[in-house]
């Protein structure tokens, strides 16, 4: 017989006494826990935790101790257990002051992730593009290869809001893009006056300098979404031993509440 066992985690509960034994004998009929540690919180310990209690809503510690939970888990902190100097060392907090330290927090973090989604995007455009000159199927993509005059740069400038690939720095132009859009394409190459290359020879090599140039940039997208996802790490790290302060004061705070409730 195979047995697979899976990485357990520590879990520290508080329960009334006239509770104890209907909890325990709950948890171990449903097979999945094992007891390593069982004490009663001295009396002296549970009167400090319930001294707490009475001035802030349960409701609102139970939010901010999640919020925090949620930024410590995306930077893979765990969760530290109480001890008996933190219940000692704890005040009341001020929920107003946390909230607004969340919010600073979270709203920095924001910005990281919606560069991280508006590269994703453009990685997920460049990789459909790919995808369909790996698979050999240019009936979805639409190649120009040719001439231009006029400001190349916000040629490329204007295809670039489009999608696809444009390399202006060669002879002839290359514009590679979704056979979708080739309408909004043709209407600004109109514009700058192109002049498609009827050479075969060109367009094969067309192609395959588009191909080269979409490669080069799904290379850099995937740094810059790892370089992102690293800052949003950092950015928790950096204030890992507030987070977790912040949440001992909170959670403590909040067993007092249910205590008292």
């Amino acid at each position: 017989m195979s047995v697979f066992t899976r990485r357990m985690k520590m879990l520290t509960a508080v329960v009334m006494d006239s509770d104890k034994d209907d909890v325990i004998k709950a948890l171990l009929e449903l097979g999945v826990m094992e007891f390593v540690h069982l004490d009663s919180l001295p009396t002296e310990k549970l009167s400090k935790i319930a001294g707490r209690g009475g001035a802030i809503p349960k409701a609102a510690l139970t939010d901010i101790r999640v919020r925090i939970e949620n930024l410590l888990s995306q930077a893979g902190v765990e969760l530290p257990e109480l001890s008996e100097s933190d219940v000692d060392e704890a005040a009341k907090v001020n929920v107003e002051d946390l909230r607004r330290t969340l919010d600073r927090l979270s709203g920095s973090i924001q910005k990281i992730k919606d560069q991280q989604k508006t590269v994703n995007q453009e990685l997920v455009a460049t990789r459909e593009l790919l995808s369909y000159i790996e698979n050999k199927k240019p009936e979805f993509l639409d190649l120009r290869v040719g001439s231009a005059s006029g400001n190349l740069s916000e040629l490329g400038n204007r295809l670039a809001s489009i999608g696809g690939v444009f390399i202006g720095d060669s002879v002839p132009l290359v514009s590679l893009s979704l056979r979708r859009d080739s309408n909004r394409v043709s209407e600004v190459l109109d514009k700058f006056g192109w002049t498609e290359s009827s050479d075969p020879s060109m367009q094969k090599n067309g192609m395959l300098a588009a191909e080269k140039a979409l490669r080069e940039r799904e290379t850099r997208e995937k740094a810059d979404l790892d370089r992102l996802g690293e800052g949003f790490r950092s950015r928790i790290l950096e204030k890992k031993d507030d987070l977790l302060f912040m949440w001992k004061e909170v959670r403590i705070n909040e067993l007092s509440e249910h205590i008292q409730s």
